[in-house]
């Protein structure tokens, strides 16, 4: 410290000592220039020095939290969501099977189901297959079919109420897409016991873990074209963007359907919001895998705790950047630990 006061005290009486020479009618005006040149030399170790002094006091009342070169984000994503993903996530995050499947087994609806344990880029999760059974055909071809299935089945009123508005927001969002009405609309795609397993047992998860609120992240499309019975649509399906009108989506440079409409209809009904992950506990976490293997992990990852305090208000950090061209490097180690001593992020 003392070695730094002596050099700024040095700077300061050469430029005193300087102001008596910055007469050019004493010297000419070659000398005057070339003290001149002299002098600015020591400009920055005068000015810099209550600049960095500056900084420190404001970080001493957090107002500078964060002094950077750069700044980098980056999120870790997965790969959207479908119905049997979404299944598979609430049954590996805890939701009682027994419950699940006492719920199924209650449609009129003869089908196959197996849950299994897969890898999907080195992740563990929940696999669910759904096959519709040996001689099966189309269990639903209207939304009408869909509410028929459902009244005639053996299930909790919840089940069957989230079921059915699930089907409503498929039927309206198909009829947006096709200019018809709901009740005219054909579940083309979605015909199969696949389709009913997965929005009947994703319902039954639901209840059966008790979730009383639902926050998604923003939601995954992929890209590229698939196949339909009315010819080759694009990525995202327009159901889909019919369906989460409002959610916060983001393409990813994948030649895949990343996000279905029976899983877009799921996450319509139950998510309140799309965004950050909001203050929780955690409990417990669950992986449902999708079908393929993808460059990225395939799967849809589910996060389940109790509500946390909330997000101090009011704090938000300042970015100061400067370019330092000419300082001793003697002041860094001082000045930056000042800062770090007063609060700095970085």
């Amino acid at each position: 410290m003392k070695r730094k006061v002596r050099t700024m005290a040095r700077g300061i009486s050469t430029l005193l000592h300087y102001r008596r020479l910055m007469d050019p009618s004493r010297y000419g005006l070659f000398a005057f220039m070339l003290i001149s040149h002299k002098l600015l030399r020591w400009v920055p170790y005068l000015l810099v020095p209550p600049a960095l002094l500056a900084l420190a006091i404001l970080a001493k009342d957090n107002i500078v939290a964060r002094i950077l070169l750069g700044f980098v984000s980056a999120g870790i994503g997965f790969a959207g969501a479908s119905g049997d993903m979404i299944l598979g996530a609430l049954v590996d995050a805890g939701a009682d099977l027994g419950v699940v499947e006492s719920q199924l087994s209650g449609l009129d609806v003869a089908f196959e189901i197996t849950f299994s344990t897969v890898q999907r880029c080195g992740l563990r999760a929940c696999r669910v297959d759904v096959r519709d059974a040996p001689g099966g055909a189309s269990v639903m071809r209207t939304y009408a079919d869909a509410l028929a299935l459902l009244e005639g089945a053996a299930l909790e009123p919840a089940v069957a109420s989230r079921a059915a508005s699930i089907f409503g927001r498929l039927a309206r969002a198909e009829a947006r897409v096709h200019g018809t009405a709901p009740g005219e609309v054909h579940f083309h795609e979605l015909d199969g016991a696949d389709t009913v397993v997965d929005v009947v047992g994703a319902a039954a998860a639901f209840a059966a873990m008790g979730v009383e609120e639902v926050v998604s992240s923003p939601v995954a499309t992929g890209s590229g074209m698939i196949p339909s019975r009315h010819g080759p649509l694009p990525v995202p399906g327009p159901a889909v963007l019919e369906l989460l009108g409002g959610a916060v989506l983001y393409g990813r440079a994948l030649e895949a359907e990343l996000i279905t409409p029976t899983g877009a209809a799921i996450l319509a009904e139950y998510a309140s919001s799309f965004g950050k992950m909001p203050p929780m506990t955690v409990g417990a976490v669950g992986y449902g895998a999708g079908s393929r293997e993808l460059e990225i992990p395939n799967v849809l990852r589910v996060v389940v705790g109790k509500p946390g305090p909330p997000a101090p208000e009011g704090v938000e950090d300042v970015l100061v950047e400067a370019t330092i061209d000419d300082m001793n490097p003697e002041l860094y180690p001082f000045v930056l630990e000042r800062l770090s001593a007063a609060g700095a992020v970085d």
